[in-house]
Order: C-alpha cells, then sequence, then structure tokens
C-alpha cells in the first residue's frame, strides 16, 4: 500500500509535499486459527484498535442462536399448552352438550307426558270416532318434532346473535392480530343444519313413550269416567 503512494505520487506532489502521509482506514488480519485470532483480538483493543473479529461473530451467532433455541423451545411448550387446554376445553363442552341434550329429552318427555295426561279425553273421543292408533302416535310425535325444531331454531338464532356480539366486541384485536372476526365466531351452514336435525331426532326420541302412551288408550275406560 505504501509503495503503491510512492509509485503513484506525481512529480510536484512529491517535489512540494515530500514524502505523503499515508494513513489507513482498516487493517485486515488473518490468523492462523481459532485460539490465535481470541488471543490477538483483546490486545489489539488494549492498543486502541476496534477489532472486529470473525471468530467472536461466530460465537455472538452462537449465542443468539441459543437463545432462539431456548425461545423456540418456550413457543412449542406453549404451544403444547395451548393445545392440551383447547382439547380439554372442547372435551368439556361436548360432556356438558350431552348434559344438555339429556336434559332437553327429559324436559320434553315429562311435557308430553303431562300432555297425554291432560288429553286423555280429547283421546279417548279421537280413538271412538275411528281415529287408529297410528294416528294418535302421529300426532304426539308431530307435536314433539315441532317442539325440537322451534327450540332448535331458538337456539340457533341465540348461538348466531351472541357470536356476532362477541365478533363485534373482539374485532378490532383479532384485525391486528391477522385474524378476522368471521373466521373464529362463525357457525357454518352445515353445522346449522346438524344442529337442527338432532333437535329434531331428540325430541322425536323424547316424544316416542308419551305418544306410545296415548296411542295404546282404550277409549271405553276413558269414556265411562
Amino acid at each position: 500500500n505504501r509503495m503503491f503512494h510512492e509509485e503513484t505520487a506525481g512529480v510536484l506532489t512529491k517535489m512540494f509535499a515530500g514524502d505523503p502521509q499515508i494513513t489507513y482506514s482498516e487493517l485486515h488480519v488473518q490468523t492462523g486459527g481459532f485460539q490465535e485470532t481470541v488471543a490477538l483480538a483483546p490486545a489489539l483493543r488494549d492498543m486502541g484498535f476496534t477489532v472486529e473479529s470473525a471468530a467472536e461473530e461466530a460465537e455472538r451467532l452462537e449465542v443468539e442462536l441459543k437463545s432462539l433455541s431456548a425461545e423456540g423451545d418456550r413457543l412449542k411448550r406453549e404451544a403444547r399448552r395451548m393445545r392440551d387446554l383447547s382439547e380439554t376445553l372442547s372435551r368439556g363442552t361436548l360432556i356438558f352438550s350431552i348434559l344438555v341434550f339429556l336434559l332437553a329429552g327429559t324436559a320434553i318427555g315429562n311435557g308430553l307426558s303431562l300432555s297425554v295426561l291432560e288429553q286423555q279425553r280429547r283421546i279417548g273421543i279421537l280413538r271412538a270416532v275411528g281415529a287408529r292408533r297410528v294416528d294418535i302416535l302421529t300426532i304426539f310425535l308431530s307435536e314433539a318434532a315441532l317442539i325440537g325444531a322451534l327450540g332448535s331454531v331458538l337456539g340457533l338464532a341465540l348461538a348466531h346473535a351472541g357470536l356476532w356480539l362477541f365478533g363485534s366486541q373482539l374485532a378490532s384485536g383479532l384485525a391486528a392480530a391477522d385474524t378476522p372476526a368471521s373466521k373464529l365466531f362463525h357457525l357454518p351452514v352445515a353445522a346449522d343444519a346438524i344442529i337442527l336435525a338432532l333437535g329434531v331426532a331428540l325430541s322425536l326420541v323424547a316424544g316416542i313413550v308419551p305418544a306410545m302412551k296415548a296411542a295404546w288408550i282404550r277409549p271405553i275406560e276413558v269414556l265411562k269416567h
């Protein structure tokens, strides 16, 4: 580098400036190995130089990689914990839904049984004028299906209203996380159809016993009272 400056300095520069002052901005040093680099870097710093060492950069990257690995392990544990919590909540929701369905079926069955007791005279009259048992059975099963359909429609309407309310309240926070509220607080049409079918089926199952009791009422025993 010094020889280059001396060779390129012009005659006038040498005449009026003498030997040019050569300054250096960087000095690249290549050592024979990692240990020499580790030993040389502090010594150069003590001499007042700013040292950028590939070995120290590698150590820094290694520390950062270890930190990232630890952070990745933490995120994996957190994701596993959230997945376990989600599965637990799903199982709890399923059990709660089954209990609610059983409770609803019991309530429908008890209501239809009371309806049969209250309408024994009317059932006896229908049987006396020629109504068949299958007709009585159809009447009460239709009533049970209507109860199930109306209850399911009302429940779905309340569910959609609740989802819309929660979605509108959390829309801004979800938008910031690039998660549309419509993806989380939404019941697809297929789920609505399944819930409606389950509600009607549950009501029909709950209404079978009261409907059979009504269909097997003997008109003579009712009318003589």
